[in-house]
């Protein structure tokens, strides 16, 4: 919950999923994704992050051969080299990975470099057909996958030095439609 303004005067704006107060040539809100935005002397202050954007905001693939894709971009400009890994989670393998039309694998690997970050790169995700019977009740015949995503640079805006140099980003759930 952002109070927006003391008074609610001419320098305060809050509207749909957005609200924002200025003071001077300084700015604080959240905007309509939930990010905190804000400005100090006119210079907007935009926090690093790795975007993920899913076709059709979901990502849905069968054991008949669907395939989906997902696209990968930094949302700042780094210093250095941005390296993510892309895992489907070996230990139960459901899902495989591809990027830019190589070979199927559990893991892949995207490089954004500070020429080439704002370039999205391309998840391609398929299932593995089985011959086991997985099913949830909603949606019917599916059942769901984790594919998740770490970042590793030496550039301290996308890495965290508490755990070993990584950050964790937001995984991707992948619905399933069974086959069997």
């Amino acid at each position: 919950y952002l109070a927006v303004g003391r008074d609610g005067g001419a320098n305060s704006y809050a509207g749909g999923r957005e609200a924002y107060y200025q003071w001077g040539n300084n700015t604080i809100g959240v905007n309509a994704h939930h990010d905190l935005v804000f400005a100090i002397g006119g210079t907007a202050v935009v926090k690093p992050e790795v975007i993920i954007e899913e076709s059709n905001g979901v990502t849905l693939v069968s054991e008949s051969g669907d395939t989906d894709s997902y696209t990968v971009v930094l949302g700042t400009q780094p210093t250095e080299q941005v390296t993510i890994i892309v895992d489907t989670n070996t230990a139960d393998p459901q899902i495989l990975v591809s990027t830019g039309g190589g070979p199927w694998s559990s893991q892949a690997q995207l490089d954004f470099t500070t020429s080439d970050w704002n370039e999205p790169q391309t998840i391609d995700v398929k299932a593995i057909d089985d011959s086991v019977e997985e099913i949830t009740t909603w949606p019917p015949d599916t059942h769901q996958s984790t594919i998740t995503h770490t970042s590793y640079s030496s550039d301290l805006n996308y890495m965290n030095p508490e755990s070993g140099g990584t950050m964790t980003v937001a995984p991707v759930i992948v619905d399933i439609e069974d086959n069997d």
